[in-house]
């Protein structure tokens, strides 16, 4: 028990100073996920976007919800599954961001649409654009290899939870809708304990939380500390 305290208690030491080492982490900001959620294709010409803002700096990451190509669904044989991934091969999804309203290119991506397995959000990580802070951006994915049979999807929600921008098909704006994502920034080092303090202050469940990860690494410590040095007499009294 004691043993496997310590090994605890390092494993949340190395965590905190890996954080504090890598100077960020990616923190999810907003996003739309699952209200009212419609499935739609996507191949050929039709192009889907989005338009968010951003609350902070450092935006680095956009997650898109996507569904796997027509030709992957059901129960497969193995050759069958392998002819599918075959007619893929090549056939791109292509994730372009842009900063708005200059509409500057921020990121491209080609990502294999045969990649796309099961239904999930698929990330998109990119540099860091250091001045995102209250500014608002746009992405937009498109698959124009696919044919309509090898189309994959995207998730458009019904429900417009989302209040900071709106999907688009083939540029026109979708009222009350919005694409499933998530959009993440890299906090610094400054900005984590700036949050983590301003959390602290307002929070109570937040505050009894962190009182006892550090009693916990308190613990461990001592109880490292305590067991190093019985082992270290015990050899000195053999001796």
């Amino acid at each position: 028990m004691k043993k496997r305290a310590a090994r605890i208690s390092k494993l949340l030491i190395g965590m905190i100073l890996v954080t504090l080492i890598s100077g960020c982490v990616q923190v999810p900001i907003t996003g739309q996920w699952d209200y009212g959620v419609r499935e739609v294709p996507l191949y050929g010409d039709r192009r889907f976007g989005q338009d968010f803002y951003v609350t902070d700096r450092n935006l680095t990451r956009v997650d898109i919800f996507v569904y796997p190509s027509k030709l992957l669904e059901g129960k497969m044989k193995d050759r069958e599954r392998r002819q599918a991934m075959g007619n893929l091969k090549g056939k791109n999804i292509i994730v372009k961001i842009y900063s708005l309203p200059d509409r500057l290119k921020v990121a491209q991506f080609k990502f294999p649409s045969r990649a796309v397995r099961e239904s999930k959000m698929y990330a998109f990580v990119f540099d860091p654009v250091a001045d995102s802070k209250r500014r608002r951006f746009y992405f937009d994915v498109e698959a124009p290899g696919l044919t309509e049979d090898q189309a994959v999807s995207v998730r458009l929600t019904g429900i417009d939870r989302y209040k900071d921008g709106q999907a688009y098909i083939n540029n026109v704006a979708q009222k009350d809708a919005d694409l499933g994502f998530q959009t993440f920034i890299d906090m610094t080092a400054s900005q984590l304990f700036h949050s983590i303090f301003a959390r602290l202050t307002t929070d109570i469940n937040f505050l009894i939380f962190w009182i006892a990860l550090v009693f916990l690494v308190f613990v461990g410590v001592v109880n490292a500390w305590w067991q190093t040095l019985r082992k270290t007499s015990s050899e000195e009294i053999n001796l």
